[in-house]
């Protein structure tokens, strides 16, 4: 929901919220909306170089949302004020955003799906270490799976090359083949 807010925030003022040029100065522009977090706000957050920051700043209070955004129609900066809270678990969920009086013309229950959240573990192949040789490997793998007439206009050096040749370099040509276009990179 903090994404959401904040791209919809963007949208309805024509200006980025927090467009800070680095963590910190990121930091302190969500402190100057949002006022400091709370001790066990401070808590949860894991980088430990944040959390010694944020408890290391003087107190400050939150704004408030109809100065900040004086612009702005009431249900929709009430749909924000929902939105950005230093805690995840605070914020609106996103079957409530979608009953929000704000949305309430684009609420459509019948075209809305709900499921259940992703589980992580389908993610950690995002924390592994890989070559660039693995990657291609992979990727190459991957569209196999959904496009097995790839591999099958393709020929058998050429799959054993991706396989097995540390100078194989990514044949996007044999890759998107099968899907009509040549790209290079």
């Amino acid at each position: 929901m903090w994404a959401i807010a904040c791209i919809f925030a963007e949208m309805i003022t024509g200006v980025p919220l927090f467009q800070g040029h680095s963590t910190q100065e990121q930091i302190e522009l969500i402190i100057g909306l949002l006022g400091t977090p709370e001790e066990e706000e401070i808590a949860k957050v894991k980088h430990e170089s944040c959390r010694a920051f944020l408890e290391s700043i003087p107190r400050k209070c939150p704004r408030q949302f109809a100065e900040v955004f004086s612009g702005v129609p009431p249900k929709a900066r009430d749909f924000l004020s929902e939105s950005l809270h230093w805690d995840a678990k605070s914020r609106m969920t996103v079957e409530a955003a979608l009953q929000h009086p704000y949305l309430q013309e684009l609420h459509y229950p019948e075209d809305e799906p709900t499921r259940a959240p992703l589980d992580t573990a389908d993610f950690e192949f995002e924390h592994q270490d890989m070559s660039s040789k693995e990657l291609r490997q992979d990727l190459f793998r991957e569209i196999l799976q959904y496009h097995p007439e790839v591999g099958d206009q393709s020929s058998d050096d050429e799959l054993e090359s991706c396989a097995s040749d540390s100078s194989w370099q990514l044949d996007t040509g044999l890759m998107l083949r099968g899907f009509g276009r040549q790209v290079t990179f």
